[in-house]
């Protein structure tokens, strides 16, 4: 905008005319036309005009009563001038325009406030309980994908924004009138872990020295299902989920430090963790009998998880093997398959068929009724009196001295 004069001219009269000061979009630091730059030697720029053929040759930028710079460099009546270095505080500019040494005009104030210190700086930076899930509400790990942090800064200035970045990414800007600001992600964040920064920013662009956070995203749980302990499978193979074993070990892998829990049905057997690697090692009591056994987990995240079931068989001793097929306290009649099999009555008077196969058959206590029927079978009548082994057709068969009566056996 030119300030319009009144010389008195009349006539042709040559005279250099300016526009007031304004700062150039480069040198503007703060919010756009806010007069407030932490560029200490702005470049400010305006427009001349020649009025009855004048030749403008310069413009001075003037602080005050102080010049602070000036350009003869004059094109297409644009100018252009970048000042010395002005002080932190207010300045009052204006721009003269001149014709050869002759001062023309003056042009009217431009207020420009320089403010090169930051007013504030961040304090403490934490994600808020609430946004904390798991086992710890501080340990900055959760399955919150648009976590709310609180940040403090050492002053209140309702023209600050706090900035929170990860890298060059801007994630998202907030205002506050006091010490407090609260700030969440625009966008959801992924799974993994995030380098965050807090960064306090005033109105003249000057920005406090930015405060990190590490973050962990997890929404995902895992977990292995159970395996049975090679030293707790006491069966012909150690991979056979056979077991004597009442209290066997079940390892396994999750997450590292994830609480852990072996379930039957809906019944926990026991709870422990995995370690910082992610491996667990748990025992649980058992019964005799088959027993569907899966792990559940939460993770220190918050999420949840549960692992296909493991199938074992937990079974008394018979001739160094464990049963996979027994009764109970009581008479029972136990018939096994065509294949070879481990059989202990437990207790009672029990009749037990060995069902074909080279069979292991244990009575145990009471007076008890076994059939070997195939060949090569192994008999042993228990603790009972008056036991009866037949060995069947095969041959090869064996009994022990428990079997008081013995039929078609060596």
């Amino acid at each position: 905008m030119f300030l319009s004069v009144d010389t008195g001219r009349a006539g042709t009269n040559p005279f250099c005319e300016t526009s007031s000061p304004s700062l150039r979009s480069d040198s503007d630091s703060g919010r756009p036309w806010d007069h407030i730059t932490n560029d200490a030697t702005p470049t400010m720029y305006g427009t001349y005009r020649e009025i009855d053929a004048a030749v403008c040759s310069k413009v001075e930028l003037w602080d005050g009563g102080t010049k602070v710079g000036e350009t003869t460099t004059l094109s297409r009546n644009l100018w252009t001038i970048t000042s010395t270095t002005l002080t932190d505080g207010q300045h009052n500019l204006k721009a003269i325009a001149y014709q050869g040494a002759q001062q023309n005009q003056t042009s009217t104030w431009y207020q420009l406030l320089i403010d090169t210190t930051v007013s504030a700086t961040v304090v403490s930076f934490e994600m808020q309980a609430s946004s904390d899930s798991g086992a710890s509400s501080s340990d900055e790990i959760t399955n919150d994908t648009t976590p709310t942090f609180d940040v403090t800064t050492s002053a209140a200035d309702a023209n600050n924004i706090l900035f929170l970045r990860e890298g060059p990414n801007q994630l998202a800007v907030a205002f506050s009138s006091t010490t407090a600001y609260t700030i969440t992600p625009a966008n959801p964040l992924p799974d993994g872990t995030h380098s965050l920064q807090a960064v306090l920013t005033d109105e003249a662009g000057n920005s406090a020295p930015p405060v990190p956070l590490t973050v962990v995203i997890d929404t995902v749980a895992t977990v292995s299902a159970p395996d049975l302990k090679a030293s707790s499978d006491t069966g012909l193979s150690h991979s056979d989920n056979l077991t004597s074993d009442t209290s066997p070990a079940f390892t396994g892998s999750g997450e590292r430090q994830a609480a852990i829990k072996l379930v039957e049905g809906t019944n926990v057997l026991t709870t422990g963790s995995a370690n910082n690697s992610g491996a667990w090692a748990l025992s649980a009591l058992l019964s005799y009998g088959v027993h569907n056994i899966h792990a559940e987990t939460v993770d220190i995240a918050g999420n949840v998880a549960s692992s296909a079931a493991l199938q074992v068989t937990v079974g008394p001793m018979c001739l160094g093997q464990p049963a996979s097929r027994f009764g109970g306290n009581g008479p029972d009649d136990i018939t096994g398959t065509a294949q070879a099999d481990v059989i202990h009555g437990r207790g009672g008077a029990d009749i037990i068929h060995g069902g074909g196969g080279a069979d292991r058959i244990c009575g145990g206590p009471g007076t008890d009724l076994l059939f070997g029927e195939g060949s090569n079978d192994r008999l042993d009548g228990g603790s009972g009196a008056g036991d009866e082994c037949d060995g069947g057709p095969g041959g090869g068969d064996t009994a022990t001295p428990g079997c008081e009566i013995q039929t078609t056996i060596p």
